[in-house]
């Protein structure tokens, strides 16, 4: 469970988005990290009023292989990625890169 309400979240990142406040002034305002606020914003702007659902099933082996090599062929940040893939958090890729690393499944050259 979340520390933060999916209510909470978008209404921050609203703010963010409308201009009304940027992620440093709400930092300072609520105590919250500007990057966790900052990486609100982009989750919402990606994906709108699906932020912050669980997926409708769970992700397979395959799927977060799939997530990972598309960041790989994409040249994406774990944020960005994370965002995209409407993730709780960039966190959960590092644990998705040391499942694929445990596995001995081989990364492509950067």
């Amino acid at each position: 469970m979340s520390k933060y309400s999916r209510t909470f979240k978008i209404a921050l990142a609203k703010q963010c988005l409308d201009g009304g406040s940027s992620p440093k002034a709400l930092e300072k305002q609520l105590s919250i990290s500007h990057s966790q606020i900052r990486y609100w914003k982009n989750v919402y702007s990606l994906n709108g009023e699906e932020s912050f659902l669980p997926p409708k099933h769970p992700r397979t082996a395959k799927d977060k292989a799939d997530i990972l090599k598309r960041m790989w062929s994409e040249n994406w940040s774990l944020a960005y990625t994370s965002a995209f893939y409407n993730l709780p958090s960039p966190g959960t890729l590092w644990v998705w890169l040391r499942e694929f690393d445990q596995l001995g499944a081989p990364r492509p050259p950067t």
